[in-house]
């Protein structure tokens, strides 16, 4: 998750109001709690953040970043109960943030899961054995 997801995501919500609905509510409280941590609640700060946001290159390290499929094609389950148009705007988002860790390699590749929503190990294993493969063949080739 990067870094800065919580602060990316607070930034496109729609202003609050009485009338949200429970997911999003409880999308911008745990945003707003966790701003220097990850929607898990794991606060990166005190487990290296300082040192991960230090990092602006990996030079040419093999690097792959799975991304899961835009809630559009998921049927909101990468956003479960956020009104499809806050949706489209959060995969933005996201996809966003992943390219933007994408970047630190020269040898990146981006790949969207495309029939995954969150837990892309548990919904695509396939995909990820393999890119965990593909990406151990192109290490030992350094």
């Amino acid at each position: 998750s990067h870094l800065d997801v919580c602060a990316k995501i607070l930034a496109v919500l729609p202003t609050p109001s009485p009338d949200d609905l429970g997911a999003l509510k409880d999308l911008r409280e745990n945003c707003s709690s966790n701003q220097n941590g990850t929607l898990e609640g794991i606060d990166l700060d005190n487990i290296g953040g300082q040192e991960i946001r230090a990092i602006k290159s990996l030079s040419a390290v093999p690097l792959v970043v799975v991304v899961a499929a835009p809630s559009s094609k998921t049927f909101g389950t990468g956003w479960p109960g956020i009104p499809p148009v806050v949706a489209a705007k959060l995969d933005e988002v996201w996809l966003d943030a992943q390219k933007e860790y994408a970047t630190l390699s020269s040898a990146s590749q981006l790949i969207i899961a495309d029939h995954a929503g969150h837990n892309i190990q548990n919904d695509e294993p396939e995909l990820v054995v393999k890119v965990v493969f593909d990406l151990l063949d192109r290490a030992r080739q350094k």
